[in-house]
């Protein structure tokens, strides 16, 4: 038995490429270089600044104590609480309601007969005496509040937020930017290939215009030259070609027959 000849396999064809979305680096790049400057303005202006630091030292202090002002805490709790108030005060001395909220708690230990290390009674002394040389220095404090002098905890904790939430529509705006420019860019280049191809249609239509006008001129052309040659008249044969020779029979003796005069004395 003659197996069959094995059938060529045949060729699946490749589908054809996905079209990959263009990655906008520009894009990214430009929002890194904006996001980048909005960490560098919050961190120059807020986190770096002994006004945010002690806001925060002051904040963790306020949770710790919390609504009776440390009277239910635990003693631990009350030092660590002390400590940040402290630390509030040493950065900010021209802060006096810090140095008086220091001095509270100084009394807070003692009212709960508690133990206060003799540091934490030094570095008190320490910012109270700092806080009335600058008000000496400076003109008396006016009777106003923390929040009007420029200075509260939660009006310095609530800025890098507030920065951040302003610098959302500067990204929007970097966006749209972007998006216009590739935008316009594209209609462009459509537009600038749209006249190209206008513009060879224009040179091709041109040159069929041209070969039609050539088309009669060449027919009309052959059309002369045939009537100039049926109007030529026939030029006039050479005397010698104007009568065929006539070949005279030849006998078998070499000679040529007689001819026969005609009367007349003609041959």
């Amino acid at each position: 038995m003659s197996s069959a000849a094995p059938k060529p396999q045949e060729k699946k064809q490749a589908p054809p490429p996905k079209r990959k979305f263009p990655v906008p680096w520009g894009l990214f790049v430009a929002l890194a270089v904006y996001a980048l400057a909005v960490w560098g303005y919050v961190w120059k202006t807020y986190w770096s600044s002994p006004e945010y630091v002690a806001a925060q030292h002051y904040a963790q202090a306020l949770r710790i104590l919390g609504v009776d002002d440390g009277r239910k805490c635990s003693e631990k709790e009350l030092l660590t609480a002390f400590e940040h108030v402290l630390e509030a005060a040493r950065l900010m001395p021209r802060v006096k309601p810090l140095v008086q909220h220091a001095e509270r708690l100084r009394w807070r230990f003692e009212e709960r007969k508690l133990k206060l290390p003799e540091e934490y009674k030094r570095r008190v002394e320490a910012v109270s005496a700092v806080t009335r040389r600058i008000e000496q220095e400076q003109e008396p404090w006016l009777v106003v509040g923390v929040r009007d002098k420029g200075w509260a905890a939660d009006q310095l904790l609530e800025g890098p937020e507030k920065v951040v939430w302003w610098s959302i529509p500067g990204g929007v705006v970097i966006i749209l930017i972007w998006a216009y420019g590739r935008f316009s860019a594209r209609a462009v280049r459509e537009r600038e290939h749209e006249e190209d191809l206008k513009a060879k249609e224009r040179e091709v239509e041109q040159v069929a215009e041209y070969r039609k006008g050539l088309k009669p001129a060449a027919g009309a052309t052959q059309e002369d030259d045939d009537a100039d040659t049926i109007a030529e008249p026939p030029k006039p044969r050479p005397a010698s070609q104007s009568r065929p020779a006539v070949k005279r029979p030849v006998t078998k003796s070499g000679g040529t027959p007689a001819v026969k005069r005609r009367p007349g004395g003609k041959e």
